[in-house]
């Protein structure tokens, strides 16, 4: 699937995510300066290398702006490459424009009534920086299907990476400053990104090693212990599955899923086993944190149904359920509009994959884009949704699925693709 030259990119890209994760451990905000100097390097020498440079530095999630909004090395890219794109960044949006657009402006008037300082604005550009800047740079950047596929092994190669060292130094812990819960979330959509590509090539006959990489990282994904992780990566998966009609992968995958967790589980402390095992515990002080998070959520959405008690309180509580939290800041009206930027983006991914060959790379971002998307809400329902790290796969992916698709059929609608069909 990839060439020498691909390769030879893809090492230029892990080294330079490897500097700058070194440089986040000293000095944080040098390591965010430089990636920003590579990417900015990148739109100026090497435009096909962004994908791949911004997907593969997913996993980095430490925080790296020294005042104001946080964000990872990740987000610093995409608002380099969006300064670049900003002509273009509704026009990729497009299909999902209005449901955007009414849930940032739901935003923004549950703001100006209840306003909560700097976590709110916080919030707000954080959300910009996901469902428009993210969607629309990858929407112009990905070109090609090559490009896509570039993406996605740098993102795996780098989780790989992550994941070995939790197994090695982590287990269950902080690797560096990176908190199981982030190392879990970006370990499970780089699980599903390389399940996506081992569908794909299975669907053409060729499957390959992708299976080896999948089982390596579904290890490190258990020691995460990151078990909202775990339910929307078995969401995404499924997904797949169920897309690609390979119905024996998902029996298989269960099974596998099944033997891998009872083995990785001997592995674990014994403090460790107990805490797994209490997600089955009503009484246990996980469970008793998330239900009053929930009632404090609860309370405040019926003090203002409507819009909600201001943006900004999924920082100031533990925000586990995303509906319930969407409730609380922006009212009904906001949950709606959130809801409704899932189902027009469902439909979008459905439309371009039912006009796309299951043997196409249009139909493999598609499958993956819908994957990662609800498998990320299945994650918000019993963790947090909105963290750096795994949530910008989900809108850099959809924004690739759309860019892809329509210059696919802006090529077929071209007079002379018509008469080589002919």
């Amino acid at each position: 699937m990839l060439s020498p030259a691909d390769w030879r990119g893809l090492r230029l890209v892990w080294a330079v995510l490897a500097v700058s994760f070194g440089l986040t451990q000293a000095f944080a905000p040098a390591g965010g300066a430089f990636f920003g100097a590579c990417v900015m390097w990148a739109m100026i020498k090497r435009p096909g290398l962004i994908p791949a440079l911004i997907l593969g530095g997913v996993p980095l999630v430490d925080n790296v702006m020294p005042v104001g909004v946080k964000m990872s090395v990740v987000e610093v890219g995409l608002l380099l490459t969006g300064v670049g794109a900003v002509s273009s960044l509704i026009k990729r949006v497009g299909p999902m424009l209005l449901s955007v657009g009414l849930y940032l402006g739901v935003c923004v008037v549950s703001i100006g009534l209840t306003y909560r300082g700097a976590e709110a604005i916080s919030s707000w550009v954080q959300m910009v920086v996901y469902l428009v800047v993210a969607v629309g740079v990858f929407g112009r950047y990905v070109r090609e299907p090559r490009q896509l596929v570039l993406a996605c092994v740098a993102l795996v190669g780098t989780a790989l990476m992550l994941s070995g060292l939790l197994i090695l130094i982590g287990r269950g812990g902080y690797v560096f400053q990176i908190n199981k819960n982030s190392i879990g979330g970006t370990t499970g959509a780089a699980t599903i990104v390389a399940a996506a590509v081992w569908m794909h090539r299975r669907e053409l006959g060729r499957p390959g090693r992708f299976a080896l990489v999948m089982v390596a990282l579904g290890v490190g994904l258990f020691f995460t212990l990151s078990r909202g992780a775990w339910f929307s990566t078995f969401v995404g998966v499924i997904l797949l599955a169920v897309m690609y009609r390979q119905w024996a992968v998902v029996f298989y995958g269960v099974v596998l899923g099944l033997v891998v967790a009872a083995v990785a589980y001997q592995f674990l402390p014994e403090s460790q086993q107990v805490y797994v095992m209490s997600a089955l515990d009503t009484e246990s002080h996980s469970h008793g944190t998330r239900s009053e998070n929930i009632g404090k959520a609860m309370h405040y959405f019926w003090e203002k149904p409507l819009f909600g008690s201001g943006l900004g309180l999924r920082k100031q509580y533990d925000a586990t359920n995303v509906v319930v939290f969407a409730l609380a800041e922006t009212g009904m009206i906001g949950l709606g509009a959130f809801l409704l930027i899932h189902l027009q983006a469902g439909l979008v991914l459905m439309g371009v994959r039912s006009r796309a060959g299951r043997d196409s790379l249009v139909f493999m971002a598609a499958a993956l884009a819908a994957a990662l998307l609800f498998g990320r809400l299945a994650h918000g329902l019993v963790d947090h949704y909105w963290s750096r790290g795994a949530i910008s796969s989900v809108w850099c992916l959809l924004g690739a699925a759309i860019g892809l698709a329509s210059r696919a059929k802006a090529v077929a609608a071209r007079p002379e693709a018509q008469e080589e069909a002919e």
